[in-house]
């Protein structure tokens, strides 16, 4: 459907325009169509996940992890939260498994919130996002680690 302009007449009184039964259909009109065309990108779903993470050599004992994510077309937006309780033999930058496979490297970005305090980033690769902290160091520097992070990423799915 073509958008329908509301004619409100030329006189200053508005009496050669449509009626308010006709302007508010061609309104009511102009909107059905606009929902249409948005589809899905409306109201998007919040979906729970849960990301796997892993140490880049070792192994971690313990890690609590919680996330969301909000995708958009191929826009995924994700929140995390990563809790590194115990590293046991884990050493190097964490990897963060993420909810749709990654298309493009993009930089996600957070805090690590517990030990620290230092600013954190991860790049998005396929299926996972290595984790650095502001100095390209592991953010992981002993047991009790919190990394929080959130951003935005293109999906191949």
């Amino acid at each position: 459907m073509t958008f329908q302009a509301v004619n409100f007449g030329a006189a200053s009184d508005g009496s050669q325009g449509d009626s308010t039964r006709t302007g508010f259909t061609k309104a009511n009109a102009n909107f059905v169509d606009i929902y249409a065309q948005l589809g899905s990108l409306a109201m998007p779903a919040v979906v729970s996940w849960v990301p796997a993470v892993t140490a880049a050599s070792g192994t971690y004992n313990k890690v609590v992890t919680d996330g969301i994510y909000v995708k958009m077309g191929r826009m995924v937006y994700i929140t995390l939260t990563a809790s590194i309780v115990d590293v046991g033999s884990g050493v190097g930058s964490p990897q963060v498994s993420l909810p749709l496979p990654s298309g493009s490297a993009s930089i996600i970005t957070g805090r690590e919130n517990a030990v620290t305090g230092a600013a954190i980033e991860g790049i998005t690769e396929g299926n996972l996002m290595p984790v650095w902290a502001y100095n390209n160091l592991s953010p992981v520097s002993g047991n009790g680690a919190q990394l929080v992070m959130a951003g935005w990423y293109v999906t191949t799915a």
